[in-house]
């Protein structure tokens, strides 16, 4: 059996086990009588937490991260935090899916100090009697990492548990 078609048989196996074993969000309802939702009244969005998701949260003032291990009806237990009853939970972190803010966080600073760094070592801008460092090299560079800057904060929302944005255990019939 030649290796090509040995590494195909592997791969196949690899590929078709996970897709059987895989869950999906129905069958660990199946097993689970409740999930965590972020629900905004007057609204059809709402973010699910399940259980093994991880989720990002705040509380008397400390942020944390961690799988969540069981859902109750008024509490959630988590990897590092135990028993947390929901009352308690003062924010929630839900990250972007976007994919160009989670590239753009990093690539835009990486543009521009590299472009910054570029255009002011060029022998040519300084071969003539010109300055190394010029307006347009700055502003460019500057509006680059700006952009950075700006993907990362954009990156993550932050929900604060109130009257706009609760917090809710819900019961599968």
């Amino acid at each position: 059996m030649s290796f090509m078609r040995l590494l195909t048989c592997w791969l196949l196996l690899f590929f078709v086990g996970e897709i059987v074993h895989a869950q999906t969000p129905v069958e660990r309802l199946e097993k689970e009588k409740f999930f965590l939702a972020l629900d905004k009244p007057g609204m059809v969005k709402r973010i699910r937490y399940y259980v093994g998701d991880e989720i990002a949260f705040y509380m008397g003032g400390d942020r944390w991260n961690a799988e969540i291990l069981g859902i109750k009806n008024d509490t959630i237990i988590v990897t590092e935090a135990g028993k947390v009853p929901i009352k308690q939970i003062e924010a929630v972190v839900v990250p972007s899916r976007s994919w160009f803010l989670h590239q753009g966080a990093f690539v835009f600073p990486v543009a521009g100090v590299g472009y910054f760094l570029m255009d002011t070592l060029n022998p040519r801008n300084y071969e003539n009697g010109n300055d190394r460092i010029t307006a347009e090299n700055i502003t460019i560079s500057s509006s680059l990492v700006g952009a950075g800057i700006l993907c990362r904060v954009f990156r993550k929302k932050k929900y604060k548990i109130n009257k706009r944005h609760l917090l809710k255990t819900i019961e599968v019939l």
